[in-house]
């Protein structure tokens, strides 16, 4: 996006440094142009190399509530949001939580804790199971099933899979390529770390 925008720019003061020329003015017009176009691609080259970005083409974040239960902790919820994206990478519309989980490769994301009301970063790593209280988009609903932590916690949930119906087992569902698996609770959403996992069985 910022290379597009660049061509814009030097599109635009070519243009304008050719009609400066062609009316016959002054070529100093024409070289202040070309002076104030070199200090603003260096100052935007010098944004760019300190990971900054222009804010008029930044798309606005998404917050949504959620609760974080951390791996050394037991029946403890944190409540708080995070931010998604406008535009998810691999499907039409938003990002959703298991795009955010399962997508993004940085290790640290921001918070924003809303007992406290401060903003901090959360080790993904680090966390147990991820709690989305609303429940939005159509899903395939599976059997129901027990989720065992290595903490002692076990969770009665429900699998949601849009897997082939020749492949909806509950070893295949287990197995996609993702860290976080994603089950139905009651009116929630609940995101496991695959790795705080230690044994899943079906009941009835």
């Amino acid at each position: 996006m910022i290379i597009l925008v660049r061509k814009i720019i030097v599109n635009r003061f070519r243009q304008v440094k050719l009609k400066v020329v062609n009316e016959n003015r002054t070529s100093l017009f024409a070289l202040d142009i070309e002076t104030h176009y070199s200090k603003y691609i260096s100052e935007q080259s010098r944004r760019m190399k300190n990971g900054g970005w222009m804010t008029s083409l930044l798309l606005p974040k998404i917050e949504l509530r959620v609760a974080i239960t951390f791996s050394h902790e037991k029946a403890s919820f944190l409540w708080g949001n995070i931010f998604l994206e406008s535009c998810s990478p691999i499907h039409s519309g938003p990002e959703t939580v298991e795009d955010f989980l399962n997508l993004r490769k940085e290790t640290f994301f921001p918070f924003y804790d809303l007992q406290k009301g401060i903003y901090f970063q959360v080790n993904r790593n680090a966390i147990l199971f991820l709690l989305e209280p609303i429940v939005t988009g159509e899903r395939m609903i599976g059997p129901p099933a027990i989720v065992y932590l290595y903490n002692g916690e076990s969770h009665a949930v429900s699998m949601i899979t849009e897997l082939p119906s020749e492949h909806s087992r509950l070893q295949d569902y287990l197995n996609l390529e993702q860290k976080y698996l994603v089950f139905l609770k009651s009116d929630a959403l609940m995101y496991f770390n695959s790795e705080f996992i230690s044994k899943v069985t079906e009941h009835e």
